[in-house]
């Protein structure tokens, strides 16, 4: 057997499976797969492919992704097996099989059990001539007439296998499924996956059938498995999970299209005033922390603590800095209005908006928009509101109360301690906080859609929109690029930078005897630009 793909290093898990990142490949025609190997157990005859797929695959399963099935399990599934007891190699089988080719992944017939199968599946006359061709041929370099003479079944017959990891694979013989596209259209109406059958190995990669609704081209498919990334059967790895990851810049413009749907619910009067503060509440105060939590839970890495600490601090510097630097540019204007230009600038939506954007880019870098928002909150409850009214109106408490700076010390805790949550209340999270996403940029469709050109004739709204969007997040990237950190780091810093004015400063400015009708045009102003730039700035992340 050959070397394990599955290596440590490569390892994830979530909700209780495990899986290990098999990269992206390039296929002939440009398109890019990411493909997930998934690990299971050990799966025995008459297993349910259906439940097999809701306990490993669903978990990890998102809109897009495609299912490989290998057909071993399949087979195993659907009682496609033979025990030596019942298989009786005759004269034909004894003959054949020790002139039948060796390999490492003993898919070979050099098994006499194995080549009866043969001749039970074939008949006798085509493995004949089967066997008579490929002795012909092999001493000119040619290999695997056998197999396409007999058909793809004959190459999928696997078991009887003495130098198997797994002993049951010693008196035992897998056989290709019968009728696959059936079985995979089942699999589909059962559990919502599109699947596919493979029979891979090293050497050749065989689609025996695939779902009605499968999104991939037989082409497509033989790219995506060029590298058979379910590796060998005792890697336990038989589901593959592809998808075709679009670029940073489509998933960009796919949540601002539901913005623009949020601004239509509001012109048609869906969402009211009373509505919109509702919502909100709910993003904040729920669905926004147990999103928080739950992106959390993941196996604890040093390197990863490392990365959180980096990304608190450099949020913490990079807040500050544009804060000092916004107040000395805006230093001719009135104090009310300063303020709240400072503000502007030092916080951008990095939450509300900013959460989603990370998520729709790599969602294991959530964990560092987490170090992020908790550096935002600690520094616009403190230093933000002492812009306005002083020293006095600073409370810790109210930073250390805030839900999002809650949810982000429970989940660091969950991070640190390396926990697991329980499979319900991780699958319950799972769905609260997903609403954020599509609530999130609902919410700010609707504070984008009432702009008029008329209440933009102040200099200063265009001037904070382009320092909030394009100057800071420039000048981000210029300075965190050249320090040589992760990847995941400078570019959640940045990308969190991108985002427009923070909505939190209207509020503020409210409470604190800021210019608040400034503050809130301003942010719907950043926030309609936004649509156009955060696109074009995420194409800088490489």
């Amino acid at each position: 057997m050959g070397a394990s793909r599955n290596q440590e290093s490569t390892r994830q898990e979530k909700d209780g499976v495990v899986y290990y990142d098999r990269g992206i490949l390039t296929g002939k025609d440009g398109r890019r797969y990411q493909r997930y190997a998934i690990h299971t157990h050990f799966v025995q005859p008459g297993e349910d492919q259906a439940e097999l797929v809701r306990r490993y695959v669903l978990p990890l399963y998102q809109p897009g992704d495609c299912l490989s099935f290998t057909a071993k399990v399949m087979g195993m599934c659907t009682n496609n097996v033979r025990t030596l007891e019942d298989t009786h190699p005759g004269f034909w089988a004894k003959t054949l099989a020790p002139f039948a080719g060796h390999n490492s992944t003993g898919i070979g017939m050099h098994q006499p059990y194995k080549m009866q199968l043969v001749i039970e599946i074939c008949g006798l006359p085509r493995v004949l001539f089967a066997a008579a061709v490929s002795a012909i041929t092999r001493p000119f370099g040619i290999r695997g007439l056998f197999y396409k003479i007999c058909g793809h079944g004959v190459a999928g017959i696997d078991g009887f296998y003495p130098d198997s990891s797994f002993e049951v694979y010693h008196t035992m013989g897998v056989i290709n499924p019968e009728h696959p596209v059936e079985l995979c259209d089942a699999l589909e109406a059962a559990t919502g996956v599109p699947t596919v059958v493979m029979d891979a190995n090293d050497f050749d990669q065989n689609q025996l059938g695939k779902g009605t609704h499968f999104p991939l081209t037989d082409d497509q498919i033989q790219d995506a498995m060029a590298d058979n990334p379910s590796g060998q059967g005792d890697e336990l790895t038989p589901f593959t999970k592809e998808r075709s990851p679009m670029s940073i810049a489509s998933q960009v413009v796919i949540l601002f299209l539901v913005v623009l749907v949020g601004a239509l619910c509001r012109k048609l009067r869906f969402f009211t005033d009373e509505t919109i503060r509702g919502v909100t509440q709910l993003v904040v105060n729920i669905t926004l922390p147990v999103l928080t939590v739950y992106n959390m839970q993941r196996p604890f890495e040093t390197r990863v603590l490392i990365n959180f600490l980096l990304t608190l601090g450099l949020s913490i510097v990079a807040i500050l800095a544009a804060l000092l630097g916004s107040l000395f540019l805006f230093r001719n204007r009135p104090h009310d209005k300063r303020a709240v230009l400072a503000n502007l600038e030092g916080f951008s939506n990095s939450g509300f908006m900013g959460y989603p954007i990370i998520l729709a880019v790599n969602p294991d870098w959530m964990i560092y928009a987490v170090a992020y928002n908790i550096a935002f909150v600690f520094v616009t409850w403190t230093v933000g509101v002492s812009l306005f009214q002083g020293r006095q109106n600073i409370s810790l408490k109210r930073v250390l109360l805030n839900p999002n700076v809650i949810s982000a010390f429970i989940g660091f805790a969950v991070f640190c301690l390396n926990i697991t949550l329980p499979n319900i209340l991780s699958q319950t999270m799972s769905l609260v906080g997903g609403l954020t996403t599509p609530l999130s940029m609902l919410l700010i469709g609707t504070r984008v859609c009432g702009i008029r050109p008329g209440d933009l004739k102040d200099k200063d709204y265009h001037i904070a929109a382009a320092l909030r969007l394009i100057v800071l997040p420039l000048l981000a990237l210029l300075l965190l690029r050249p320090l040589h950190l992760d990847g995941c780091v400078w570019r959640t810093i940045y990308l969190l930078t991108a985002m427009p004015c923070g909505t939190l400063t209207a509020m503020q400015a409210e409470l604190y005897g800021g210019d608040s009708r400034f503050a809130a045009r301003a942010i719907a102003y950043s926030t309609l630009l936004s649509l156009a730039t955060v696109p074009v700035m995420s194409l800088l992340l490489g």
